[in-house]
């Protein structure tokens, strides 16, 4: 619905229907060697708390990634703070998860939809593939890497200040210059089934932004042309809630954005402060009302420390603030 609603707003039919055309309800042999390979995928679920949310997981090559059939995909992190996934619990039911894996070297990456669960006990995140396709190369810096999969520990200048308790007003500035330093960002969705998809996005340092929208600060993430899916515009359209994982590979973690999303298109953009989007065709934007570091050191403090209320030190939260018309 969503999909179909972009593709028809900006006339992308036919190469949505192309890029369709490439997805498959299972993993090719190709795509079973290409996620084999690989050392670290970033996945999208829906959390506890009912809040899109997404995490890096990181493991040894070789060891990280197992596919025994074309239908079965077995995650085996290192990192097993996974106190936000749902569904942990060998009783409970599998719940939908989104997963890519990216290559930067050679611009590749899988996207992966899937229905799974952690176990706890095992350490392992079990899923079953219910589609698959290798998206397209564009805005892939191959120059780029997420490499610091260290054990040491890293000192307390490592973790930023923005996410610290008793430091009200600071926040959002916190925030905002720490996405200013960077060039990857991996939007995190779900559909009105209930489906997440995580979605790949790269630009030049700064182009993700906070910036106020009505008065209040959003994180706002150019959207250029590419190959006319449309998933996750499609998914924010449908259900109003995204969130953007964004990596910072020198110091060795994450940060995972989360709240009410909308979308910004045509004239709009030439006023303040799409403006300074350049050449972008539509501009994605969260209201950040929940925010997480994540480590992927494994022996770092208090990984995952997050303020569940950016708001209550930012004049957030206010539901009038975070309402804006999808255009």
């Amino acid at each position: 619905m969503g999909q179909t609603w972009a593709r028809n707003r900006w006339n992308s039919h036919e190469s949505g229907a192309a890029f369709d055309r490439k997805k498959q309800p299972y993993l090719a042999p190709e795509m079973r060697v290409f996620a084999e390979s690989q050392n670290f995928c970033i996945v999208s679920f829906v959390d506890n708390d009912g809040h899109v949310c997404g995490r890096l997981l990181h493991g040894r090559p070789g060891e990280f990634a197992k596919v025994p059939d074309e239908h079965h995909l077995f995650i085996q992190p290192l990192n097993r703070n996974m106190g936000d996934l749902p569904s942990r619990k060998a009783t409970a039911r599998s719940c939908q998860l989104g997963l890519i894996f990216i290559e930067f070297k050679t611009r590749t990456r899988l996207c992966v939809h899937a229905t799974g669960k952690w176990d706890e006990t095992e350490g392992c995140l079990g899923l079953e593939v219910t589609q698959s396709v290798f998206h397209c190369a564009k805005y892939i810096d191959p120059s780029y890497q997420i490499t610091r999969f260290a054990s040491g520990r890293p000192g307390t200048s490592q973790t930023p200040e923005f996410i610290m308790a008793g430091e009200p007003g600071r926040s959002i500035h916190e925030l905002a210059d720490f996405l200013a330093e960077q060039g990857v960002a991996f939007v995190c969705t779900v559909d009105r089934n209930g489906q997440c998809a995580v979605n790949h996005r790269g630009g030049k340092s700064g182009f993700i932004s906070v910036n106020r929208v009505q008065g209040e600060p959003w994180v706002l993430l150019p959207d250029y042309t590419g190959n006319g899916a449309f998933e996750a515009v499609g998914n924010i359209w449908e259900t109003r809630q995204a969130a953007v994982f964004v990596p910072d590979p020198e110091r060795g973690y994450g940060v995972i954005v989360s709240g009410p999303a909308a979308l910004f298109d045509g004239e709009v953009l030439q006023t303040e402060p799409f403006v300074k989007l350049s050449g972008a065709k539509r501009v994605l934007a969260i209201c950040p009302l929940y925010c997480a570091v994540q480590s992927w050191n494994d022996d770092l403090k208090n990984k995952g420390r997050s303020i569940r209320s950016l708001q209550s030190s930012n004049g957030l939260g206010r539901d009038e603030g975070c309402r804006n018309e999808t255009l």
